[in-house]
């Protein structure tokens, strides 16, 4: 175990100044007291509605220098019985993540805050789920730190992402393909994730750590070029550094802004539209949503495809791009009852002056159209009293 110098332990400052990179030499509480008021700012323009003051968080941690700074930064600002610290082990690395584990417990120990862990098999559930590793040591990951924030009673999930994983991301989805939506990063809150880091960049954040004499481990699964987020970073950006724009870091958060408030100019011109012409019900085999083809077809072609993807959301679906534009082709002039298949048993038919989306036969995968299952509710009318009384969807 990686042993930190009670010299330059958790609560001292050393005396070494360091520089900002404008040339202004800082010291090390002046650095922190700069961050510190990163976080402040970050949860007053998060939390004004929430009652921060009562809040308890779990910290995902990794022993890696953001996550680490993370944690200090958070353990300044707030008393130790609301925080928690949490590192999830993939299976991956069994030697390295046992020592990871032992310097966390250590390091969370000195700032007497409680440590909890998981082990996970990231290998097993990508052969299972037909996933790639990175991908599935995504999803067990989150899933365990979820358990773990409600194990210890916490009411946020905080991690360490930084501008530089933004920027990572961002080529990542440029790369895989995506909407206007994706090309805007990772959200700052989303759901109960907050990300109070996105703004720096690890370099601030290591020269944080090395002010107070803290050495962070180092995960070699970061330098394996098997997985694309190290691609990215370790050979696409340093190219486009060297031969395109040497800030293409700093030229592709500025655009990620733009975006991001374009976007939220069309998902509120989406979900106004939508107020206006879906209607929810609940059924017995599961939501039934109608949506007014007069109003739908009035819309320009970028908010058709938001409203479908809207509707998808409402059924917990994800219909592929082709499965969306094959629907927004074929719809106008398909005949009455007319219906398209839709992922978990999903289906999608035109009644009269609605197309319906519901599950026919329940959330399963199943072969068939929907006049065969008896569960199906009667087409609805353009004058149907009882359509105005069905629940409506507010979207929000």
């Amino acid at each position: 175990m990686e042993h930190i110098p009670q010299n330059k332990g958790i609560r001292t400052q050393c005396d070494r100044t360091i520089n900002d990179g404008g040339g202004r030499a800082q010291t090390p509480a002046s650095k922190q007291g700069e961050l510190n008021r990163h976080i402040q700012t970050f949860f007053a323009e998060n939390f004004t509605e929430d009652g921060l003051g009562h809040s308890r968080f779990l910290i995902a941690t990794s022993g890696g220098g953001d996550s680490t700074a993370l944690l200090l930064l958070l353990r300044a600002l707030l008393p130790p019985a609301r925080l928690s610290a949490a590192y999830i082990n993939h299976g991956l690395r069994p030697a390295e993540a046992a020592a990871e584990a032992a310097w966390l417990q250590k390091l969370t120990g000195e700032l007497t805050v409680n440590f909890v862990s998981a082990t996970v098999d990231a290998l097993g559930h990508a052969r299972e789920k037909s996933l790639s590793l990175e991908d599935a040591a995504r999803r067990l990951r989150y899933r365990e730190l979820e358990r773990l924030r409600q194990e210890t009673s916490a009411d946020w999930i905080v991690t360490g992402h930084t501008e530089d994983d933004q920027v990572e991301t961002l080529f990542i989805r440029l790369l895989r393909g995506c909407g206007l939506s994706g090309l805007t990063g990772m959200k700052p809150r989303q759901g109960r994730i907050l990300r109070p880091l996105l703004g720096l960049g690890k370099e601030r954040l290591a020269a944080y750590l090395a002010a107070r004499g803290i050495d962070p481990r180092h995960d070699s699964s970061n330098d394996d070029p098997r997985f694309l987020r190290n691609r990215v970073r370790l050979e696409l950006l340093p190219f486009l550094r060297a031969r395109f724009n040497p800030a293409i870091g700093a030229t592709s958060l500025r655009m990620m802004a733009i975006l991001t408030d374009e976007e939220k100019l069309l998902a509120d011109l989406c979900e106004q539209a939508c107020a206006d012409m879906i209607q929810r019900e609940e059924t017995a085999t599961g939501p039934r949503l109608q949506l007014a083809i007069a109003t739908f077809t009035g819309l320009p072609l970028a908010l058709q495809r938001r409203a479908l993807n809207r509707v998808a959301q409402h059924l917990a679906v994800k219909p592929s791009f082709v499965l969306i534009e094959n629907l927004l082709r074929q719809f106008p002039k398909a005949q009455n009852g007319a219906e398209w298949h839709w992922p978990h048993g999903a289906r999608v038919t035109r009644r009269g002056q609605f197309l319906t989306f519901s599950f026919p036969s329940g959330r399963r995968p199943w072969r068939g159209r929907s006049r065969d299952c008896q569960t199906e509710p009667p087409e609805p009318s353009a004058g149907d009293p009882m359509a105005d009384r069905r629940q409506r969807d507010d979207y929000e």
